[in-house]
């Protein structure tokens, strides 16, 4: 089991439960090189998207602030631009209106399938009926600046998209150590219980085998792009299941190995 390549434990922790007993039988490091490995490799094949999507959109505020964009400043968290308002652009099949004068809500968001909404204190963008992210300019209350700066800025955090995919399967990593933990305390409930005389640690480590299918499902809605409430809920539920399998098994094969 030492030398069963990386996609076979994928397989194996999805489709064969009853490898779990394996599992059970590797190390913790092993385990933790697992679930290093499978969070890097989808962590960064699903935010591959999310970045080029960050970066299409930074592209598509660049061009519009060089060459159509009035003068403006950008005072205490709130948005000021010279010229009458509002004022519609559209770049790339994006529509795109900006109004700073408090007359335009995110009301107007319903009028159009896929659009960018600038108002004085936030920015909104709509990629589908489905999917609407908002910005706040509260976090950026210190910071003062006018057109000239912000082009700047912006050809700064174009080039900076490459972090979100080097960082991200990181913090991806930690947040899946998270689950695991999570899944070993249900797991440890059931463990006494059961009576099964488990380890924490080997509960943890089974743990790690049994979020596979969830990180794969998180991989594939970030992917796709859409939301699911309760979905690390839902993950939760999906680990236990296959560690509650894991922890039967394990006892079958101890009541075996004792009758033997």
């Amino acid at each position: 089991m030492k030398n069963i390549s990386f996609f076979i434990k994928i397989y194996k922790s999805i489709v064969k439960p009853k490898s779990y007993i394996l599992f059970y039988k590797l190390s913790l490091r092993n385990s933790l090189k697992y679930l290093l490995a499978i969070t890097l490799l989808l962590g960064a094949i699903s935010y591959i998207r999310p970045a080029y999507d960050y970066y299409k959109f930074l592209d598509i505020i660049y061009n519009n602030i060089t060459k159509d964009f009035p003068e403006f400043s950008f005072i205490s968290g709130t948005l000021h631009i010279d010229g009458n308002q509002p004022l519609i652009l559209q770049r790339n099949n994006k529509y795109i209106l900006i109004d700073t004068t408090g007359n335009t809500t995110e009301s107007v968001l319903s009028e159009h399938e896929s659009m960018i909404l600038v108002l004085k204190d936030r920015v909104y963008y709509k990629k589908n009926n489905y999917n609407v992210d908002e910005a706040s300019f509260d976090i950026l209350q210190s910071i003062d600046f006018d057109k000239s700066d912000l082009i700047k800025y912006i050809s700064i955090f174009k080039t900076g998209t490459i972090l979100i995919i080097i960082v991200t399967p990181i913090l991806l990593f930690i947040a899946n150590m998270f689950l695991a933990f999570y899944v070993s305390l249900l797991g440890a409930l059931i463990n006494s219980v059961l009576k099964a005389g488990i380890r924490y640690k080997d509960l943890y480590k089974l743990s790690i085998y049994s979020i596979t299918l969830p990180i794969l499902i998180s991989c594939t809605i970030r992917i796709i792009d859409i939301s699911i409430p309760f979905i690390n809920h839902i993950y939760i539920f999906i680990g236990f299941i296959y560690l509650f399998i894991a922890i039967k098994n394990i006892i079958l094969e101890q009541t075996r190995n004792l009758e033997e």
